[in-house]
């Protein structure tokens, strides 16, 4: 589990420095919660 959460959030930050935009913690937090599709 730890592992897998630590993957997704090494992905988020890939991702979101390729559009050089970083998300708030609070925004990763809600990643958790809603569909990716709706991120």
């Amino acid at each position: 589990m730890q592992g897998k959460r630590r993957r997704w959030l090494e992905r988020v930050i890939e991702e979101s420095a390729r559009t050089a935009e970083i998300p708030s913690w609070r925004q990763v937090h809600a990643a958790h919660r809603v569909p990716r599709s709706t991120a």
